[in-house]
């Protein structure tokens, strides 16, 4: 018997450019995050990233720089291999965790509707949520279609996403109990 819902399939969602998610892929290790949070007590930690010099003399890139180099190459690879060219030389990146424990209060993402564009230009980023516990609620991702209308991704552990740096999207402020990783990673497109 085969469970489609164990393999790893793919679709694209309406937007322009097009978005490519990809379910039950599992690029890196939901354990890989550990190293780079810092504080379970925290309802959200976040911590950004990037090629520059001033990133690279950050105490915290220091002390976490391979773990981050590692994640950032892996999102250039999958990039790579889903024949999107870039610059992996220049990226930009943020993890974010949430730690929720019975909230039934929304934990507020901090963030309103945006695109990747807005900070840099040219960009192409992969989202990979390495973990969406069950007891979580909400913690989606909204993003605006193709026709100008708001929709929502449900996001679930192993899922990845290739989005253009000029789709606008928002994630959903998650509420209930468990841990929501993502680590977002950016790069300048050729």
């Amino acid at each position: 018997m085969i469970y489609l819902h164990k393999k790893m399939y793919s679709f694209d969602i309406d937007t322009l450019p097009k978005t490519e998610v990809f379910r039950n892929t599992a690029l890196i290790d939901p354990n890989t995050i550990n190293y780079i949070v810092e504080d379970e007590t925290v309802k959200r930690e976040h911590f950004g990233y990037d090629f520059s010099d001033k990133s690279k003399r950050d105490i915290d890139y220091k002390n976490k720089k391979d773990i981050i180099l590692f994640m950032k190459e892996v999102a250039s690879n999958f990039l790579y291999m889903k024949n999107y060219n870039h610059n992996k030389d220049e990226w930009y990146m943020d993890i974010i965790r949430y730690n929720l424990d019975n909230d039934l209060k929304p934990i507020n993402s901090g963030l309103a509707w945006h695109c990747e564009n807005d900070n840099y230009s040219d960009l192409i980023t992969v989202l990979i949520y390495t973990r969406f516990d069950s007891g979580i609620i909400n913690g989606n991702l909204e993003y605006i279609d193709s026709y100008n209308v708001k929709q929502t991704l449900k996001i679930e552990t192993n899922t990845v996403i290739i989005m253009d740096g000029n789709i606008q999207h928002c994630p959903e402020d998650p509420i209930g109990t468990g841990k929501r990783d993502v680590i977002i990673v950016s790069f300048k497109k050729y």
